[in-house]
């Protein structure tokens, strides 16, 4: 009698738990929902602004083009410190400013 009273007991809490947790997943499954309706906004929002810096890209110097404006300031840099042996103590600064561009 009293063994059964107690795994009863034993089964109605498991039940209250099951409830529970059903519930939570319930919550946690509409807070996904609300959160995945967030992004959608967050996401046209960033298509909008992406739109609109549409606009201005030109403004903006290209990868290729930084690249290689860099390299050939490297180059550049790289000359003007190999060139003071000959004798014409000049430093890179210079030697990036001068008259002549390096082309290829």
């Amino acid at each position: 009698m009293c063994r059964l009273s107690r795994s009863s007991l034993a089964q109605l809490r498991h039940k209250e738990q099951q409830q529970k947790q059903e519930k939570q997943t319930q919550q946690a499954a509409n807070s996904l929902r609300s959160a995945e309706r967030g992004l959608e906004d967050q996401w046209q929002y960033h298509c909008h602004r992406f739109r609109h810096r549409q606009r201005h890209q030109h403004h903006h110097r290209s990868q290729e083009e930084r690249k290689k404006k860099h390299h050939r300031w490297k180059r550049e840099r790289r000359n003007g410190a190999s060139r003071p042996t000959t004798g014409d103590q000049r430093s890179t600064s210079s030697a990036r400013h001068s008259t002549a561009p390096a082309l290829d």
